[in-house]
């Protein structure tokens, strides 16, 4: 064999090796992190949420997913008149409203307003039993809890951890050992020993892709249903939540919701608030009466109960 050949014959067994290894070698490596690396991560993109509801204030934990929208469970804020956030260790509050939800899956997305944050990266991989996992919360009173535990089971929807959370760690990231979002931290089982189940990141980052936060936000900012015109910055709370009511559920929304909480509107200033909402919900229906969906009769039965809610509040101002 010429020495020619015998260079062919050498680079024939080298090439496929030397291939081989570039292609493996150019496949991008996600560092693992320690978990103190994780915890300053996480902790300039976690917020407290406080939820202000009429029976009182619910608190959760958020983070942000893009600069201006956080996610959390939506549970925290379903029955809210007024949301607002705050980075954990400051004292700033920041106003925001609710721009997308998955109530099957208990998720929610805020968009704030006048506050940019740092997002979190949501996995695209879902997390294996055994893991490794972290999450950073706000229990009540011990804001940026940092914890630690692993992926113990699947429950159908739901991913069961036994890091430890508490009431105030709903909504807080669970993290991977690239500071990755692997799921969102919902419930405890208050029977069991470390028992925790958390929404796994797939459901969010589908909600995210939904959200179309410019015109929602424009939409939020001047409109209701139809033509109602809302200007947000000049209306009280119970006006607020008349007006989202009526946005996201319809009429129908608006009605089951007074009747539930009439009975707690003690200020005759609040009474007045909720009468006048309900009178230009009323105006709205009457200029856009495809508002109303159902039947003829469905559309007659829901105006009879609109203008009886509004003799009950009428009467209670008087008193």
């Amino acid at each position: 064999m010429n020495r020619f050949a015998a260079s062919l014959l050498l680079l024939a067994f080298i090439l496929p090796v030397s291939s081989r290894t570039t292609a493996h070698t150019q496949r991008p490596q996600q560092k693992e992190l320690t978990p103190s690396e994780i915890a300053r991560i996480a902790i300039r993109s976690v917020v407290v949420i406080e939820a202000h509801e009429f029976l009182g204030t619910t608190y959760g934990t958020g983070f942000f997913v893009r600069e201006d929208l956080v996610a959390t469970d939506y549970h925290v804020v379903k029955d809210s008149y007024e949301i607002t956030v705050r980075l954990v260790g400051n004292d700033t509050n920041y106003a925001c409203t609710v721009v997308g939800k998955d109530e099957e899956n208990d998720l929610a997305i805020l968009q704030v307003r006048g506050l940019r944050g740092y997002s979190l990266r949501l996995a695209l991989t879902p997390t294996q039993v055994g893991q490794e996992i972290y999450v950073l919360s706000n229990p009540r009173e011990y804001e940026g809890t940092f914890t630690r535990g692993m992926v113990n089971a699947y429950r159908g929807s739901e991913m069961q951890i036994d890091a430890h959370i508490s009431h105030g760690s709903s909504g807080g990231p669970v993290l991977n050992k690239q500071a990755q979002v692997v799921a969102i931290a919902r419930a405890s089982e208050r029977d069991g020993q470390n028992l925790n189940f958390a929404v796994p990141v797939s459901y969010l980052s589908r909600l995210v892709s939904l959200v179309d936060p410019v015109s929602a936000s424009a939409r939020r900012a001047t409109h209701g249903s139809g033509g109602l015109s809302i200007k947000r910055a000049e209306i009280s709370p119970w006006k607020a939540k008349v007006y989202s009511l009526y946005q996201e559920q319809g009429l129908l929304g608006v009605l089951d919701w007074i009747e539930k909480v009439a009975e707690f509107i003690f200020e005759n200033e609040d009474r007045r608030d909720v009468q006048k909402a309900l009178q230009s919900v009323k105006n709205d229906i009457v200029k856009h009466p495809q508002e109303l969906n159902g039947t003829p009769a469905e559309k007659r039965a829901l105006k009879e109960r609109l203008d009886r809610d509004l003799k009950l509040v009428q009467v209670a101002v008087r008193k």
